[in-house]
């Protein structure tokens, strides 16, 4: 299973990684890093979770309204990226 990194230097945010194993479509291990700040910081790991197995299909509104729900079902508050930064860098992982 290929390993794909994917990063993004936010236009007047924080840089952003994401590591994860891509194997068709689907996405796992996913790991969320950077400079950024996450409160609290144990959604950081809710989110990575549940984007754990995500497959990356469909259009960008579609991904948008997926990733959108898991940072809000974590009850995350992203510092210095958003929800549409994941968006982003999960097409970057080009899997």
């Amino acid at each position: 299973m290929p390993a794909r990194r994917s990063q993004r230097k936010v236009p007047g945010g924080k840089l952003v990684r994401m590591d994860a194993v891509c194997e068709r479509d689907i996405i796992s291990n996913i790991r969320i890093s950077g400079d950024f700040f996450v409160h609290p910081e144990e959604a950081l790991s809710t989110m990575e979770s549940e984007l754990d197995g995500l497959r990356l299909t469909g259009d960008e509104e579609d991904l948008e309204q997926r990733v959108g729900s898991i940072v809000s079902a974590s009850g995350a508050v992203l510092i210095g990226f958003g929800a549409n930064d994941l968006v982003y860098l999960l097409r970057e992982l080009r899997c």
